[in-house]
């Protein structure tokens, strides 16, 4: 007799689930983007230390970028000019690599 409550209620859960799943925010691996390719020209930076986080490219120059960053991989030709949290200027002449340094903005140019 419970069985037959029961298994109805799993039933709506896992309806509810798979319906609503984009408004409680459970992501599947389909609707991430792909993978970007580490050795793409342009600027790499990533929200943790040793190239790991969120990995965000960008090839526009000159651009400013602001956030929190932690990891910076200059591929090709470009300068940044990056400020860390303590305002301090860090220049960068790709291809170069800097990890584990909290920054908070750079200039990208050619």
């Amino acid at each position: 007799m419970i069985g037959l409550v029961i298994i109805p209620i799993v039933f709506l859960v896992f309806y509810l689930l798979s319906k609503y799943k984009s408004k409680i925010k459970i992501d599947s691996e389909k609707d991430k983007p792909p993978p970007i390719n580490p050795s793409t020209p342009g600027v790499h930076y990533y929200e943790e230390c040793d190239y790991e986080g969120k990995h965000i490219h960008t090839d526009e120059a000159p651009s400013t970028i602001t956030g929190n960053f932690k990891s910076v991989r200059v591929v090709d030709d470009f300068d940044v000019r990056a400020y860390n949290t303590d305002d301090v200027e860090v220049f960068l002449r790709g291809p170069t690599t800097i990890k584990c340094t909290s920054f908070k903005s750079m200039d990208i140019t050619n």
